[in-house]
Formats: structure tokens, sequence, C-alpha cells
């Protein structure tokens, strides 16, 4: 949470409120929005079931259904899961640590007022 008194300081020195939010406010929350925005993508990247459903053409699939192919009535194909396993996993390690200041300030963005 922004305090009040900032937003207040930019009035008095002379700030619109369109100038408070795009030079004050949006920079202070803009780690916590990253953060935020990278748990929402992770976390509708592993929701199997409505992509399932969602995507018919095989350009479109998500990885988690492309793992889910490798699993059928006559087999698990070990190797292909492996693949596509390490393949997700690489994208999510790769995206966590090219923002990862963005994802430790907006975790700890608000730690110090209890």
């Amino acid at each position: 949470m922004i305090p009040k008194e900032i937003e207040e300081a930019a009035f008095i020195d002379g700030c619109s409120r369109a100038q408070t939010v795009f030079k004050i406010i949006l920079p202070l929350s803009l780690p916590g929005i990253i953060a935020v925005a990278i748990y929402t993508f992770m976390g509708s990247w592993n929701e199997l079931f409505f992509a399932l459903v969602l995507t018919h053409r095989k350009e479109t699939q998500t990885i988690p259904v492309v793992a889910a192919m490798g699993v059928g009535e006559f087999g698990t194909q070990f190797g292909y899961l492996g693949v596509v396993t390490v393949v997700g996993t690489i994208i999510h390690v790769m995206i966590a640590l090219a923002l990862q200041r963005y994802i430790i300030a907006g975790l700890t963005l608000g730690w110090g007022k209890r």
C-alpha cells in the first residue's frame, strides 16, 4: 500500500493527477504488479482442464496439454514426458530469473508495516 502522504506531496509539488499516477504511484507499485503477473501466468499456465477443453488445434495447446498426450491407453512415453517437462520447466525458470528483482521487490514491498 502506497502511503497517502506521498500522493499529497506530489500534489503540493505541482503534479497533476495523471502525473502523480504515472510518475509516483505506478513506479512504486510496479514490482508488486509484476510479481502478481508472474504468479498469475504460472498459475494459468498449469490449468490443464481448461486448456484441454479450449484448445482444439495443435498449435494452440499449452505444455501441460502436450504432456498429457504422452500418457495413453497402451502405455506411457517417458522420454516424451521428460522432454516436455524439461522444456516447460526451463520456460518458468527463465522467466523467474529474468524478473527476479521484481519478484523479490513485490514480495517484500509491504513487509515493514504491520
